[in-house]
């Protein structure tokens, strides 16, 4: 993505499901790490979700 009208476009586009997300941060494996929650479609919670393309950092 370059600029803002791509991270717009992306923003109100596929990520949209992201809107209301909570990131909880953990540990795993003596790393830090994160939950993210999406907002049940009738509002009375949370439920866990990922992305289904992932990236591994390392470094």
């Amino acid at each position: 993505m370059r600029g803002v009208g791509d991270i717009q476009a992306w923003l109100t586009g596929p990520a949209i499901g992201c809107l209301g997300s909570r990131l909880v941060p953990t540990t795993a494996n003596d790393s830090l790490a994160f939950g993210q929650y999406r907002p049940l479609p009738d509002g009375t919670g949370y439920e866990p979700w990922s992305p289904k393309d992932s990236a591994t950092l390392s470094g």
